[in-house]
């Protein structure tokens, strides 16, 4: 199902979910914003790139400047939580794209849901690279917090 991904799947995705291309469902027109769960399946994208930005920014610091922005155990705390809300977000993320595809596809084979199933897909593998890293931060929160 998944497939190999490269650069054209990903670029389609990023079309279909920035461009807000169109399908036909039945006898109505669907379009990108008129389906709230390739909204929500959007959002995840979004906080997804942006706690790992934010991650990225942080670990920068801390390995430039030998000290954590975060003083005291908070920021093990804030790596342990967070990891764990952005993975659950991002498995709710991929399962409501996953979910309203093959809703609105029905016998229709159009492109525009081959897009939705690509960028669902995608969000599953970042769920699934998110959950082996909230796995290590599992495993660092007991040996450097106690």
């Amino acid at each position: 199902m998944f497939g190999n991904v490269g650069v054209a799947d990903v670029d389609d995705c990023c079309h279909f979910l920035i461009g807000g291309r169109s399908g036909e469902a039945g006898y109505v027109r669907v379009e990108f914003h008129d389906v709230y769960s390739y909204r929500y399946m959007m959002a995840t994208i979004v906080f997804g790139m942006l706690y790992a930005l934010l991650q990225m920014v942080f670990k920068f610091y801390s390995f430039n400047t030998r000290k954590s922005i975060i003083a005291g155990d908070g920021g093990l705390l804030f790596d342990f939580y967070g990891d764990k809300v952005i993975t659950y977000f991002m498995a709710t993320g991929a399962a409501a794209g996953f979910g309203a595809t093959k809703d609105l596809q029905g016998s229709d084979s159009s492109s525009f849901y081959d897009k939705g199933y690509a960028s669902a897909s995608l969000l599953l593998l970042a769920f699934f690279c998110s959950a082996i890293i909230s796995i290590f931060s599992s495993y660092a929160l007991p040996r450097n917090y106690m």
